[in-house]
């Protein structure tokens, strides 16, 4: 017998002999390893029950979201605040408290709605869901009046979304902010801007319509926004 295979023999009998002396060891370790997939594995699995049920509730309340020809009531923002409630930390409960901010907002209760989507805000900050709530935000302070506070509303939500797909609609709802403000120049600028860029969008549809009925009735803004003449191909050269 080589060399070699001695000392292979020997490592494997001093495995053996390693193995014979830390049994218990091993044994307590197997135990334990097994004890923590059984308590991960539960713990998924009532996540995932807990999940299921808060979808489940959600689902029931949005399928009576219309009212219906048999009388079926509408779901107000407080069966969606009750979600909330009972299944907290469940996706299902985040999507229930933007829809009871949108049902206070549908019933005219702007205040409440407002601190429903703010709420969301500081609850669901990283949620693909938030810029609907800030921009939710934004409207119901317009809706309750408070014009200095929307309109800044509607610039953090350009500055923090601007890749969202309301982020014409925010820039429209600052311009006819400023308007309502006579600030007229700044709101001639936006909805020239918004015409421009996003033409065939419904923004831009919106902005082009708002710009011609505020230059009809301040035509001295069509000199602010006048485009540079192009150079006649046919002037005279000039001499050396």
């Amino acid at each position: 017998m080589s060399s070699e295979t001695t000392d292979d023999s020997s490592s494997w009998f001093e495995f053996l002999g390693w193995i014979e002396t830390n049994k218990r060891n091993l044994v307590r370790a197997g135990a334990g390893l097994l004890i923590l997939v059984f308590v991960v594995a539960t713990i998924r699995w009532k996540s995932y029950q807990t999940e299921l049920a808060a979808n489940s509730a959600l689902l029931a309340l949005k399928v009576s979201v219309p009212a219906t020809a048999t009388g079926e009531s509408a779901a107000t923002a407080g069966d969606f605040l009750k979600i909330v409630d009972l299944h907290g930390g469940t996706a299902a409960a985040e999507r229930a408290l933007l829809l009871a901010a949108g049902a206070s907002f549908t019933d005219g209760k702007y205040t409440e709605a407002q601190a429903q989507f703010e709420r969301f805000l500081r609850e669901h900050g990283d949620s693909a869901l938030a810029a609907s709530a800030a921009f939710g935000a934004a409207a119901a302070l317009e809706s309750q009046g408070k014009s200095d506070e929307a309109l800044t509303a509607y610039q953090n939500f350009q500055t923090r979304f601007s890749r969202a797909a309301q982020v014409d609609q925010a820039r429209l709802s600052a311009a006819r902010i400023h308007e309502s403000k006579n600030q007229h120049e700044a709101a001639f600028k936006v909805y020239d801007e918004l015409a421009r860029a996003g033409a065939g969008t419904s923004a831009a549809s919106q902005a082009a319509q708002r710009k011609q009925r505020l230059l009809s009735a301040h035509p001295e803004l069509g000199k602010t926004n006048t485009p540079v003449a192009a150079v006649s191909t046919n002037a005279p050269a000039v001499k050396p």
